[in-house]
């Protein structure tokens, strides 16, 4: 049996976590809400971003690091990478007032199979 916890990131995985990031990164874009409330160097007068996936993987990656031992996204399991998502979307939920689920086959498993919890 294959130790999931132990297994990096398949191409798959990192499809999934890219297509949530972009969706979320649409979604905050569409409510107004600023990508420079997060970033305090850009707060500067008349400065605006939007938010991409690759910013959004960057805030994501200091949320990896601060919870899983200074690993990044890419050096995390299935069941590491989503719970670490979780706290992500949660915190930037309650600030933004926007969320996004984790959506792909993985969360439908980890539901479903005891053993991977």
């Amino acid at each position: 049996m294959v130790d999931t916890d132990k297994k990096p990131r398949t191409e798959k995985q990192r499809t999934s976590l890219f297509g949530t990031l972009t969706e979320y990164a649409e979604k905050l874009d569409a409510s107004g809400y600023e990508y420079t409330v997060f970033i305090e160097h850009a707060k500067k007068k008349g400065f605006k971003a939007k938010w991409t996936k690759h910013n959004l993987h960057e805030l994501f990656n200091v949320v990896s690091k601060a919870m899983n031992d200074g690993r990044t996204s890419s050096q995390l399991s299935t069941r590491e990478t989503i719970e670490t998502y979780q706290v992500f979307e949660r915190h930037l939920s309650e600030c933004s007032g926007v969320g996004c689920a984790w959506h792909c086959r993985e969360t439908e498993m980890l539901k479903s199979d005891d053993r991977w919890w």
